[in-house]
């Protein structure tokens, strides 16, 4: 009895830590890297839906050209902000997701698929014209 006593303890004492962090991001795969012109014109006005390497699960964003996002997950919708900088980067920042901190990324088309890729995260989504969600 004290060894199950001792197992579901541990096991109360995981479910409480925090998550490891990500370990290097899957960035061998990546395609051709986008400028910031053709990152806007890829992206912007635009909803991506696929995965981000931190969860299986299928997610979309509209990139409104207002600088505003939408995320739609399977628990929840989320607002944030989007802004690509000079040198190609597209860089998000939303109130959950990255802890509240903006991310940036650099992007890449393989095919149909676009990749957004850091240390953090590699998002890779098809984009459809317009407000999908």
């Amino acid at each position: 009895m004290r060894i199950v006593a001792v197992i579901v303890a541990g096991l109360a004492l995981a479910a409480c830590s925090k998550p490891a962090p990500l370990g290097p991001q899957p960035t061998q795969r990546l395609g051709d890297r986008l400028t910031a012109a053709q990152i806007e014109d890829e992206i912007v006005g635009n909803t991506g839906t696929g995965t981000r390497t931190s969860t299986s699960a299928t997610y979309s964003m509209y990139v409104a050209p207002d600088g505003t996002l939408i995320e739609k997950l399977p628990t929840r919708t989320e607002t944030g902000h989007w802004r690509i900088t000079n040198d190609g980067h597209f860089c998000m920042q939303w109130p959950t997701d990255f802890n509240g901190h903006e991310i940036c990324q650099t992007v890449h088309k393989a095919g149909i698929t676009i990749q957004l890729a850091s240390p953090e995260s590699l998002e890779e989504l098809v984009f459809q014209a317009g407000n999908k969600l």
